[in-house]
């Protein structure tokens, strides 16, 4: 909620400020935050096709359906989950996306967020193409 960081609105502020009179015994708002981010970052026990899902954007640009999910855990945890490929293609299949973006997200020893890519695409040309792209990219 610190305005500073710039991920709250005014509007945000407004109704935390409503619940919290509403609720006068509810634990700080740090120690809420940090539950709240602390159950985000918690993948225990999710199945990959789950971690997939758990916060994904779709695009859908000149016949190609691509789906972009946030993995939030170190791509080398990922890529070591069991069955990842065969997971990966049977989501694809199921959701007919032509492209799987994965970004992962974790935080290291200092706190800092740190992220990684990964793509997965049968299609080989477009596999090529689309981390042709990624490496050129500057922003």
């Amino acid at each position: 909620m610190d305005l500073k960081i710039g991920k709250a609105t005014p509007k945000d502020s407004k109704y935390v400020e409503k619940l919290e009179a509403l609720f006068p015994d509810l634990p700080k708002r740090n120690d809420i935050f940090d539950s709240l981010q602390k159950a985000k970052f918690d993948v225990s026990g999710l199945t990959t096709e789950q971690m997939l899902r758990k916060d994904q954007k779709t695009i859908y640009r000149q016949g190609v359906k691509v789906a972009i999910s946030a993995i939030y855990m170190d791509l080398e945890a990922f890529l070591q989950r069991s069955n990842l490929l065969a997971d990966l293609h049977a989501f694809c299949q199921a959701h007919s996306y032509d492209v799987l973006v994965a970004m992962t997200i974790f935080f290291n020893t200092h706190n800092e967020p740190v992220r990684q890519l990964a793509i997965f695409c049968p299609h080989v040309a477009l596999q090529t193409t689309i981390c042709e792209v990624l490496e050129r990219s500057h922003s």
